[in-house]
C-alpha cells in the first residue's frame, strides 16, 4: 500500500481529530418521493420506531435521522451519515447497496466514501505549518507569497482499489462548539470516488461499500505520516 509522504519538520503536539465521515451516491435524477417510512421499513432500511422527531418526507426531499444514521435524498444524490465510527462500516454496508438493488432504474453516477480530518497545529501557527508542509522553496509560485500571513494547501489524487481517491488539503476556520470561537485548523478532505453507470451498479457499489475500514484506515495513515496525536 502506497502512503502519500508529507514533509516531517512540524510539531509532534499536533492533534488530528475525524470530524466528518459519510457516503454519498450521486445520480442523475433520484426520486426523493419514493423514500416513504413504509417502503424503507419494508426493506429493512428504516427499523420501526427508529425514526426520530423533526423528519421530512417531500416530494424533492426526504430528511430523517434514527439511533444510527441520518439520511438526506435530493434530486440530485442520497447522502448516509453514521452516527458512531465504529458502527459506520456495519451501516454503510447494510443501506446503501440496498438502495441500489431496490432502485434498478434509477441512472446513479457514482458513489464516494468521504472522511474528514481536522488538524490542531498548536503550539505552532497554521501560517508556519502549512509553510512547512506544503510550500516548495523553489516555485515561482511560492515566492508570491513570502508574507508571514500566508496559508498554503495542497491537492493529490490516486487510484486505490477500484476507486479514486481525492485529498483536498487546506487551512480553514471552524468554530469551536466549547468556547464559541473560531479556532484555525487545517482541514484534510478525503474523498474515495467510484464512476457508476453500467450494469453492475450493485457489484460496484456493495465492493465500494465493503472497503470502508480499509479506507478509513488508509486515510488515518496517511494523515499520520505528519506527525501528532489521532482521535477518533
Amino acid at each position: 500500500m502506497t502512503i502519500v509522504r508529507l514533509r516531517q519538520s512540524v510539531p509532534e503536539a499536533m492533534k488530528h481529530t475525524l470530524a466528518q465521515f459519510n457516503v454519498v451516491l450521486a445520480a442523475n435524477r433520484f426520486n426523493p418521493s419514493v423514500f416513504r417510512e413504509s417502503w424503507l421499513t419494508e426493506r429493512g432500511l428504516l427499523r420501526r420506531d427508529d425514526l426520530q422527531p423533526g423528519f421530512v418526507f417531500a416530494e424533492n426531499v426526504v430528511s430523517l435521522s434514527t439511533p444510527e444514521f441520518d439520511l438526506l435524498v435530493l434530486p440530485q444524490n442520497l447522502t448516509l451519515v453514521p452516527r458512531s465510527s465504529l458502527a459506520a462500516s456495519d451501516v454503510v454496508g447494510r443501506i446503501i447497496p440496498v438502495v441500489v438493488q431496490e432502485l434498478p432504474h434509477t441512472p446513479f453516477t457514482g458513489i464516494g466514501l468521504n472522511f474528514v480530518w481536522n488538524t490542531d497545529t498548536e503550539p505552532e501557527s497554521v501560517a508556519e505549518v502549512t509553510r512547512k508542509l506544503f510550500a516548495n522553496s523553489s516555485s515561482r509560485i511560492t515566492e508570491s507569497f513570502s508574507a508571514a500571513d500566508a496559508r498554503f494547501g495542497m491537492y493529490l489524487s490516486k487510484d486505490v482499489e477500484g476507486s479514486r481517491l481525492k485529498l483536498d488539503i487546506k487551512p480553514l476556520h471552524v468554530l469551536d462548539e466549547a468556547g464559541g470561537k473560531l479556532l484555525e485548523i487545517i482541514q484534510f478532505s478525503f474523498n474515495f470516488h467510484r464512476d457508476l453507470g453500467t450494469k453492475d451498479n450493485f457489484a460496484a457499489v456493495t465492493d465500494a461499500c465493503a472497503r470502508w475500514n480499509e479506507h478509513f484506515r488508509l486515510s488515518e495513515q496517511i494523515i499520520g505520516t505528519i506527525g501528532g496525536v489521532t482521535t477518533k
